[in-house]
């Protein structure tokens, strides 16, 4: 027992180093960028060995500056570049920074990257098939726990209402007259069309663009457009999109 964030004096700002960028090739603990530009999402390194296919989802990784990650939020893979990221250790930057905010003490995905760095303990189903315990990395002393089967992933029905689509098109196509906007081709989002009544259905129902934006939604916007991985460029993507389209 005790508590992931023992008190402590804090050194002063000058004392505190910058965590390295992951190297790609070890299994590390790193804090990844958000869309406010915050290292803030805890995730795990998947080592370039023990990549496979299906966590890449048909994206391309560069592995010359490119991580494969795996967010201890939801269990999500995701392509990220590896400067927007930096290993997660106590006593260093950016995770010294983090702790004046307390939404990121009180962040359930932080707890649990903690809990795996002080005490061995992963989530249930976070290891990928191909999780290697030959020494590839210094992996702590876990605590034994009862063997859980690996989660599936969500599946998101999306039945759109052919009358509240139909009036969409209707306003959609009002509205883009009247701003002038013409769209020469499909809408396309990380080289998938992109559907627009789909896009603005679920951001309705969080409230509106100030709600998801306020509340950090985008990201978990674009999981529910149908795409299985996160690529860094993401989150950027999809607000453009609908900064580009909808907002108005």
């Amino acid at each position: 027992s005790g508590t992931l964030f023992p008190d402590a004096p804090s050194p002063p700002p000058s004392a505190v180093k910058e965590a390295p960028i992951p190297s790609g090739t070890a299994r590390e603990v790193v804090l990844v960028q958000n869309e406010e530009g915050e290292l803030a999402w805890p995730a795990m390194v998947v080592p370039q060995a023990e990549v496979t296919k299906a966590m890449l989802s048909g994206e391309a990784c560069n592995k010359a500056r490119q991580l494969v990650v795996r967010f201890f939020e939801d269990n999500l893979y995701s392509i990220i570049e590896a400067t927007d990221a930096r290993v997660l250790k106590r006593g260093t930057k950016p995770f010294v920074d983090q702790l004046r905010n307390a939404s990121f003490q009180q962040s359930t995905a932080v707890q649990r990257a903690l809990r795996y760095l002080d005490r061995g303990v992963l989530p249930a189903g976070f290891k990928w098939d191909t999780w290697r315990e030959d020494g590839i990395v210094t992996t702590p002393v876990k605590t034994p726990v009862p063997p859980e089967p690996e989660p599936e992933s969500p599946t998101i029905d999306w039945t759109p209402d052919p009358v509240e689509e139909g009036k969409f098109k209707a306003d959609y196509a009002s509205y883009c007259q009247l701003k002038g906007i013409k769209i020469k081709r499909p809408p396309v989002l990380s080289f998938k069309d992109l559907d627009l009544f789909r896009l603005f259905t679920l951001v309705q129902r969080e409230g509106g663009s100030a709600s998801v934006y306020e509340k950090h939604l985008w990201k978990s916007l674009y999981m529910e457009l149908g795409f299985k991985t996160l690529p860094s460029s993401g989150i950027h993507c999809i607000t453009q999109a609908y900064e580009k389209y909808l907002s108005g």
